[in-house]
């Protein structure tokens, strides 16, 4: 299970709402039903200003259909899928996708 274009796909949207040289940027959100309740994008400029753009139209769908596909990719057989997610990217490249789950 190859889980690295969904993560592009993710980076690759967020690059194009962030300024060259941020420092960080989170994408947060939950999936409820099959559907993105809430996304939300914050990043960080390096001299620490917090800007919080908004993430639409074909922006947003493009960001939907990569979390569905992850959802779907990283599901275990007999467990329910994970329904909130911070994906954090870093201005060096790097990233980090963590998610939690519903009791």
């Amino acid at each position: 299970m190859d889980l690295t274009p969904s993560y592009q796909a993710l980076a690759s949207e967020i690059l194009q709402h962030c300024p060259a040289g941020f420092a960080s940027a989170k994408l947060s959100g939950s999936i409820d039903d099959g559907d993105v309740a809430t996304v939300q994008l914050a990043y960080e400029t390096l001299d620490g200003t917090l800007e919080r753009p908004r993430v639409r139209g074909v922006h947003a769908f493009n960001i939907s259909n990569s979390l569905f596909d992850l959802q779907k990719k990283m599901q275990r057989p007999g467990e329910q899928p994970w329904t909130r997610f911070i994906f954090t990217l870093h201005g060096d490249g790097k990233f980090k996708f963590d998610v939690e789950y519903d009791d």
